[in-house]
């Protein structure tokens, strides 16, 4: 999870608005699937 955060925020600097989406969307997956 620590990972998929530091993931998201290196998008987030990219500002590739897209792959924050997809990041998003890729962690709220796992989140399901590990709940």
């Amino acid at each position: 999870s620590f990972f998929m955060e530091r993931w998201i925020e290196e998008k987030s600097s990219q500002g590739n608005e897209d792959s924050i989406g997809n990041a998003r969307e890729v962690l709220s997956y796992c989140q399901k699937a590990l709940s």
